[in-house]
């Protein structure tokens, strides 16, 4: 049997911490008890910070010289702008019931500034041609049919069920009986491309057509910015933390109490239990053993469970080209039908600093290439975009490259053809009571976010809190 706590009391643990109030749930059977926690990232975080509270010593060990993990934010190449590398927003506000993000109640508690990105608030090309209102109210519907579609003819048994038909075979067999024209069928393919594809950070034939759209949302008051940067969060929840940078873990040994961790500075860690928040890229390479084996449906699911690729090319111009709105999206025929066009003028106003967003085998192209060759890239393809503009030179640039990055081997986790959601329980529920498990890829509500990482810290320490306490 899989272990997992309510999402409404998911809510409950995340609304009662954000706001300081004590969690009885932590019992102070905790008290001396020790815990290591591999991985800085937010989800390693607001478990050992909550641990700590709890009593326990708590020891946090991090692969790179920083914390944070995927939140990331930059203030050095874009003369003191706090540009993000990695997370961008805070999903919404609340959702549909009122309940509050915790992020966004954790933000308003400390006070620190956001402004609303509007994802409506943008524009859309077709290979450079403005298109009109009325155009792009058809391409809306034309998606939304198309999704509703695919959900009332792939999805009536959905939950735990996995498959081979992937997105792209539920896009083609919707244009085939939609009886589309090859131009409807390029923009539909482009629309898809941005809005799924963009989101889920994979290509369509790589998702999963029962998994693609199975996440919880806070669906309420739209995406925000920090204003300070999003890294203030993994800073709040570090402050009186035993962090231990540059430490990379490469064993685990659970068979037996106390629970071993082999450092590859050759150092013995020993602790009564130890999380693992580490990336789903980290555990598909294999880099960190375990002994005993973890169990054989865990092991079923980090196989089946994949990572998306998404890279951002930020651009610094010396002035603004592009027209008001938070984005365009120039879409195409061909593949990668468009890339997406995120300002930063809206959040900080005269930057003149643009994002290029792209996911899937083509980010992972990009990360490969030099930085010049993607530059050339990019601007052409925003000269294709904007005929009739002046497209100058970049000023400054910097180009993500998470799927290459050791520490990570990708940007977020989404739902493989293959998968099911009850992979992603798996590789969340515990091993012996000594071995856990955080990070946004075990989420199954709200994976491939930082509210989802969040979610899955608190579980984990409730788990550990079972455990440890009898």
């Amino acid at each position: 049997m899989i272990a997992s706590i309510h999402r409404r009391r998911f809510l409950t643990l995340a609304a009662a911490w954000a706001s300081g109030e004590p969690l009885t749930e932590v019992s102070a059977a905790m008290a001396g008890k020790s815990v290591i926690v591999i991985g800085a990232g937010v989800s390693g975080l607001v478990a050992a910070h909550r641990l700590k509270q709890a009593g326990c010593k708590v020891t946090v060990l991090e692969a790179r010289d920083r914390i944070g993990g995927r939140v990331q934010t930059d203030r050095v190449h874009f003369g003191g702008v706090p540009v993000e590398l990695g997370a961008q927003f805070i999903h919404g506000t609340h959702d549909a019931d009122g309940e509050s993000n915790p992020l966004w109640k954790l933000a308003q508690k400390q006070g620190w500034k956001a402004r609303s990105y509007r994802s409506g608030s943008g524009s859309m090309s077709r290979r450079g041609v403005p298109l009109s209102a009325v155009d792009e109210k058809a391409l809306d519907a034309l998606r939304d049919e198309a999704l509703e579609w695919i959900v009332e003819t792939y999805k009536e048994e959905l939950e735990d069920s996995q498959t081979q038909i992937s997105l792209a075979d539920a896009v083609a067999a919707f244009a085939k009986q939609a009886g589309l024209s090859p131009e409807e069928r390029e923009d539909l393919r482009a629309m898809f491309a941005a809005d799924i594809e963009g989101d889920l950070a994979a290509d369509l034939d790589q998702i999963s057509a029962l998994g693609f759209d199975e996440d919880e949302e806070f669906g309420r008051g739209g995406d925000q910015m920090l204003l300070g940067g999003y890294d203030q969060l993994p800073a709040h929840l570090a402050a009186g933390l035993d962090i231990r940078l540059r430490t990379v873990v490469e064993g685990i040994d659970y068979a037996a109490l106390p629970v071993k961790v082999q450092t590859k500075s050759g150092t013995e860690l020993k602790a009564d239990a130890v999380l693992v928040t580490v990336p789903l890229g980290v555990l598909r390479s294999a880099s960190m053993a375990f002994a005993p084996p973890l169990p054989k449906a865990k092991r079923g699911a980090i196989s089946r469970l994949r990572m998306g690729a998404f890279t951002k090319v930020i651009l610094q111009f010396p002035k603004r080209f592009w027209p008001e709105g938070n984005w365009f999206l120039n879409i195409d025929s061909a593949a990668p039908h468009g890339l997406s066009y995120a300002s930063m003028e809206t959040p900080h106003p005269g930057s003149h600093i643009l994002i290029a967003w792209q996911w899937g085998r083509r980010a992972q192209a990009l990360e490969a290439q030099t930085d010049a060759q993607v530059l050339l890239g990019i601007l052409a393809d925003l000269r294709r975009s904007f005929p009739e503009a002046e497209v100058p030179s970049t000023t400054r640039h910097f180009i993500t490259r998470w799927s290459r990055d050791p520490f990570c081997l990708g940007a977020y986790s989404f739902p493989a053809t293959g998968s099911s959601r009850r992979d992603i329980r798996h590789l969340a529920v515990p091993v012996n009571g000594r071995l856990f498990f955080a990070g946004e890829a075990t989420s199954a509500d709200y994976p491939g976010t930082v509210h989802g990482a969040w979610f899955s810290g608190l579980r984990a320490v409730d788990e550990i809190r079972t455990a440890l306490s009898v």
